[in-house]
């Protein structure tokens, strides 16, 4: 990816958009911003939304201050297909070949209506071996992406998916170490939430597992139990457990969609260890909307029996004022910082 492109995240009810670079070993941000209820870019294919989508996307890069207009676009997970498989070493040609012949195990469309990229993650040169990502999407959505980007002024460069991007984030971040097991990253959406394993010993991730639970049921749960609209069931969330004392307790009211999540997780935990021969899981790092409820992290401690956190991308980061102002809400931009460094 050039490093003269902004890039922008696009997902449920949210645009986040990124002007940064890699310099050396760390990310220099220019600017960055977010911008919440713009509609639903996947669910909504009307005119008048993708209208108000692209001069929402207008504006998002008037206040970049930039006059690039080249633009990658990361998309969630839960539009588009991933696969990480182990390959033989071949040829860019064979290996391409070898791929669309195996891409129906996971792509559940045609394979002549769809978008296929590949990124080599690992190359094991002793066994000659690849670690591979696949990323697939339909064509009708990319080709969708594409004339909304276009409408706003800006020339698409990349598409990738939310794996695709943060597991540059993940990989500069962590060295091969002779650690056992590994860490999981919890990339917690408003839709949909994806668990990526990164292995110590290789210093790259090599599973992912995408399952529709996000942000949004849990507000939903709220606003349907607690007769609450969506801003005041913002605010319960944000505030419950955290430094402002609720007077409500929702333990209750959230306990089964909190329940759910803490069993995809276990379930992928148990497959990484069957699969892998892992030992131990060491870390769980939440991104992305888990910011929004201060205490998932300190819940999923206490219900797997594994150090939970938000994941801290400070350390990769330029210290700039900007930074520094910002710094509670970076996590939410992992995945668009992704979206830069490649």
């Amino acid at each position: 990816m050039s490093a003269q492109c902004i890039t922008l995240h696009l997902s449920d009810e949210r645009i986040r958009a990124v002007d940064g670079n890699l310099e050396g070993s760390q990310v220099v941000l220019s600017s960055f911003i977010m911008q919440e209820n713009i509609g639903s870019f996947f669910k909504d294919d009307s005119i008048s939304n993708l209208k108000n989508i692209a001069a929402n996307i207008e504006k998002i890069v008037v206040g970049l201050q930039t006059k690039v207009k080249n633009v990658n676009i990361v998309i969630p997970d839960t539009y588009s297909f991933s696969q990480i498989l182990s390959m033989p070493k071949l040829k860019e040609k064979e290996l391409l070949s070898a791929i669309k012949y195996q891409a129906d195990q996971f792509i559940p469309m045609p394979i002549e209506e769809t978008a296929i990229d590949l990124e080599i993650l690992y190359e094991d040169q002793v066994n000659k071996q690849l670690m591979v990502l696949i990323v697939a999407a339909p064509l009708t959505l990319v080709t969708k992406i594409e004339n909304v980007i276009e409408s706003a002024g800006l020339i698409p460069e990349i598409i990738e998916n939310e794996l695709s991007a943060t597991s540059r984030v993940i990989t500069l971040l962590n060295k091969p170490s002779d650690m056992p097991g590994g860490i999981i990253y919890v990339n917690f959406g408003f839709t949909s939430t994806s668990l990526y394993y990164f292995d110590h010993k290789s210093g790259h991730v090599i599973e992912s597992h995408t399952f529709s639970l996000g942000y949004e049921l849990f507000l939903k749960e709220i606003q349907v139990n607690m007769n609450l609209d969506s801003a005041k069931a913002h605010d319960t969330l944000k505030n419950f457990g955290g430094s402002k004392v609720s007077s409500v307790d929702i333990q209750p009211v959230i306990g089964p969609v909190l329940r759910d999540l803490v069993k995809e997780i276990e379930k992928f935990i148990l497959s990484i260890k069957e699969k892998h021969k892992v030992q131990t899981v060491t870390n769980l790092y939440l991104f992305n909307y888990a910011n929004n409820i201060p205490f998932l992290n300190s819940h999923l401690s206490s219900l797997l029996s594994v150090p939970s956190s938000f994941f801290d991308i400070t350390p990769l980061i330029k210290k700039t004022a900007a930074v520094s102002n910002a710094q509670p809400d970076l996590s939410s931009f992992i995945t668009a910082i992704g979206g830069c460094i490649g």
